[in-house]
């Protein structure tokens, strides 16, 4: 069985465990070449199209307004006899969000040979982005779009696209390692292969919004000497679609605890913004309409006692981009898991309760009307595990889940991860809704008035 959302739990475990250390111390055609620019995606800004729910500002209701697209993240898991896959689901989505994030992490891959040289695109994976596309036409909202050339933990290139027991799955990078895009091995080939991947991507999809790399900022600190190359490439990634269609909002995204500079040895505590400075220093190359901040509060709350009022506002003013809420959550439950061994006792790692995620909803949603933001992504907007598997220690549930549960555990410190967003949702896993979805269906059923830009 394999898992791609590990990558990515890796990185924020990462993340948390270091610093809590220190705190101790519509066309159809799929050629790989596809370039059909002769069609804008109405990305025109005028926010005239209804949408299912009627929360457009083109009707005449009066009542409070609200600033900013509500959206999340499909991903969910497909059981097999004999493997588990990554995928998509927006079972319970509708009449929830305005807006879907299609996060096109390491969960897919990229078809790094084929949009090099122009050969056919892999099966496998054309039939899972016919079923996204098709998944996300259903549920007749916009689509906020996020690509990435890096892997899950942001040091290394994707994966390309694997197979596993006859489903998609994630293969391996091209190449082991950092990797720089301009000198690295047939760094040309690979420059031109994401271009061609995010020209038919946003082709494909025709989203309102593009992120160009997801938590770009990661790659800085772990292959510093080819950040600058990274850069360049998503210069070139956004130049290539501003001529194509220069309304499209294009933009990386950015894990906020770095960019703050918060939980690294011999950076900044919080409340310091000397750190967030220099570190925005670094991105004043890169050419974008915005700046997508990715933050998990559990993850933050691992090491810190509270999370500080500013910080996405202090982010919005020191870099002076309009901001977005790429990606967040808070856990619903407490992460309670076995240690030192999967037959030890049981502890409590990081403590989170339905409270707790009323609480952080409440604050994320005033804060992205305050700072006018286009859109929020509460990343998962329906648990991807049952609660089996997170209320149980340890695991004690039926079918697969516990054998995943196992390997995860053996893989080292990625459990707690995993069981934290596995209830991040304000629905459970069978769709019933949480106590935080009231707050989020408060706000969903305001009109939406956004910001002009």
């Amino acid at each position: 069985m394999r898992f791609a959302l590990l990558g990515v739990l890796a990185l924020w475990l990462a993340m948390a465990l270091l610093a809590a250390a220190c705190d101790d111390d519509d066309d159809d055609d799929h050629a790989a070449a596809d370039d059909d620019d002769d069609d804008d995606n109405d990305n025109d800004n005028d926010d005239d199209n209804d949408n299912d729910n009627d929360n457009d500002n083109d009707d005449d209701d009066t009542g409070p307004t609200r600033a900013f697209y509500m959206a999340a993240a499909p991903y969910h898991y497909r059981f097999h006899p004999y493997s588990v896959q990554d995928g998509f689901d927006t079972t319970g989505f509708d009449g929830k969000v305005d807006l879907l994030s299609l996060h096109m992490d390491s969960f897919f891959g990229v078809p790094w040979t084929e949009f090099a040289t122009g050969a056919p695109l892999p099966e496998l994976w054309l039939a899972m982005m016919d079923e996204i596309k098709a998944m996300a036409d259903d549920l007749g909202v916009e689509v906020f779009l996020s690509l990435t050339p890096l892997g899950g933990v942001r040091d290394t290139l994707a994966p390309s696209p694997g197979v596993d027991d006859g489903h998609l799955a994630q293969g391996e990078p091209p190449y082991p390692g950092c990797y720089n895009f301009d000198t690295g091995p047939t760094a040309g080939a690979t420059r031109a292969a994401y271009l061609a991947y995010v020209r038919w991507m946003v082709d494909f999809f025709r989203p309102r919004f593009l992120a160009h790399a997801i938590e770009m900022n990661m790659y800085e600190l772990s292959c510093p000497d080819d950040y600058a190359s990274l850069i360049e490439l998503l210069n070139a990634a956004y130049d290539q679609e501003k001529v194509i269609d220069p309304a499209l909002p294009i933009f990386p995204t950015v894990t906020v605890e770095h960019l703050w500079g918060y939980g690294e040895e011999g950076e900044c505590a919080v409340g310091d913004a000397s750190c967030l400075e220099a570190n925005l220093d670094l991105l004043t190359a890169l050419k974008r309409d915005r700046l997508g901040l990715s933050f998990y509060a559990f993850g933050m709350r691992a090491w810190a006692d509270e999370i500080p009022s500013d910080i996405f506002s202090g982010i919005a003013a020191a870099s002076g981009d309009p901001v977005v809420i790429a990606e967040t959550g808070e856990a619903s439950h407490s992460v309670v898991m076995p240690w030192p061994e999967l037959d030890s006792p049981c502890y409590e790692m990081i403590a989170s309760s339905e409270a707790m995620q009323i609480d952080y909803l409440d604050f994320l949603l005033g804060e992205a009307e305050m700072l006018a933001a286009d859109f929020v992504c509460w990343w998962s907007l329906r648990d991807y595990l049952i609660p089996e598997v997170y209320e149980n220690c340890p695991c004690d549930a039926p079918g697969l889940w516990c054998e995943m549960y196992r390997q995860i555990f053996e893989t080292g410190w990625l459990l707690p991860a995993w069981l934290g967003w596995g209830s991040m949702g304000i629905m459970d896993y069978e769709q019933t809704l949480k106590p935080a979805a009231a707050v989020w269906e408060g706000w969903f059923a305001r009109d939406r008035a956004m910001a002009t830009r």
